[in-house]
């Protein structure tokens, strides 16, 4: 305050200046009129291609895998065993 009067201009200054930056959220424009929609759930931006485990095969899955593999292993070698008893059987 100067003389009894306010200085807007300069507390507006500094105001301004205190504030933290705004930023803008990315948009699209997506005609000529003028529409636009924001891009971070369009899809139109690499978000999940660019991660490091993008193309890999999810742990759980490998899991799965194993012990398919492991289960049809153990079912043919006691399907193997079957026959061989029932051979020596015969014999």
């Amino acid at each position: 305050m100067q003389n009894g009067k306010r200085n807007f201009l300069e507390e507006n200054i500094l105001e301004v200046l205190k504030r933290p930056t705004t930023i803008p959220t990315p948009k699209l424009v997506d005609s000529r009129r003028g529409d636009t929609f924001v891009l971070d759930g369009s899809g139109w931006l690499p978000k999940f291609s660019r991660k490091q485990d993008y193309g890999k095969v999810p742990s759980y899955i490998e899991k799965i895998k194993q012990h398919i593999r492991h289960s049809k292993r153990e079912f043919i070698t006691a399907e193997h065993r079957e026959e061989e008893s029932q051979r020596l059987d015969m014999e």
